[in-house]
């Protein structure tokens, strides 16, 4: 998350040729608003590299943050084990959460 938001950013100071960027939000839905609630929660405060996040499709959990030495096959439905997460309050940045009624049950108690 965090190389492809520095090539945003030097593409938009002229390295790459790419127009100019305003702002920088982080986006993602489902698997990726997991990961990216991850991202947010553990890299975010370091880095300050996006401006905000939008989370969609998201059930309130987090992923692990790595996981290179999980074997899928010994998973039950090769589901990668998560973790009910909130948000930080302290991001400096909005963190905006959108969802439907399908995935309302599934945020409550990270809300």
């Amino acid at each position: 998350m965090a190389d492809i938001g520095q090539l945003i950013v030097r593409a938009a100071d002229g390295d790459v040729g790419c127009a100019e960027a305003r702002k920088l939000v982080g986006s993602g839905g489902s698997q990726s608003a997991m990961r990216l609630r991850t991202y947010a929660n553990a890299i975010q405060p370091m880095e300050r590299l996006f401006d905000g996040f939008l989370f969609f499709v998201d059930f309130g959990v987090g992923a692990l943050p790595d996981t290179r030495d999980v074997d899928p096959a010994r998973l039950p439905r090769g589901i990668l084990p998560t973790v009910p997460v909130q948000i930080r309050d302290d991001l400096g940045v909005p963190a905006l959460v959108f969802n439907s009624e399908t995935e309302a049950p599934a945020l409550f108690p990270v809300r």
